[in-house]
C-alpha cells in the first residue's frame, strides 16, 4: 500500500490562516463583549467548530494505492475507485478557478489542494466520472496507480 498526504500551497494556508484569526478574533469580541446579541455566542461557536471541522479533514487528507484500488480519504468520508473501473488516467494542468478541498459538480468531483500540475482520472462507470487529485508528484503517482 502506498500512502500520501498531498501538501498544500502557500497561498491555501495563508488564506485559511487569515480566516482562523479572524474567527478568533469575533470569538473573543463577542465573549468579552457585554452588549452582544443574544445568539452570537452560538453563530460564532458554530462557526469556529465547523471551520475546525474543515481544517481537520483538509489536513489529514490522504490519497492510498492498495493492490485493486485507489482511495481518497477525507476525514470521515472515504471515496473509493477500483482500478478496474479506471478508464483514463493523465497529468494535467489545475485552474484557480476549481479551487481548493472538496468539490463536486455534474459528474465530477475533485480532492484537491492547490492549484498547478493534478492528475486527472477518468471511471468507466459511477456518477462521477471526472476525479481531479493534486498528489505532490502527479506523474510517479499515476504510474504508482496504473501498476
Amino acid at each position: 500500500m502506498y500512502v500520501e498526504r498531498p501538501r498544500k500551497s502557500l497561498l491555501v494556508n495563508t488564506v485559511i490562516t487569515l480566516a482562523i484569526v479572524a474567527l478568533g478574533v469575533a470569538f473573543w469580541f463577542t465573549v468579552n463583549s457585554r452588549n452582544a446579541p443574544s445568539g452570537a455566542f452560538l453563530a460564532v461557536g458554530t462557526a469556529v467548530v465547523a471551520v475546525a471541522y474543515v481544517l481537520i479533514a483538509f489536513y489529514t487528507m490522504e490519497y492510498r494505492i492498495t493492490t485493486d484500488e485507489l482511495q481518497i480519504r477525507y476525514p470521515p468520508f472515504l471515496y473509493r475507485i477500483p482500478k478496474r473501473d479506471i478508464r483514463r488516467i493523465e497529468v494535467a494542468k489545475l485552474p484557480w478557478w476549481r479551487g481548493v478541498g472538496v468539490k463536486m459538480g455534474w459528474h465530477r468531483i475533485a480532492f484537491t489542494t492547490r492549484y498547478g500540475q493534478a492528475m486527472h482520472i477518468e471511471r468507466k462507470t459511477g456518477f462521477f466520472h471526472d476525479v481531479w487529485l493534486t498528489p505532490d508528484e502527479p506523474d510517479a503517482f499515476a504510474a504508482k496507480l496504473k501498476k
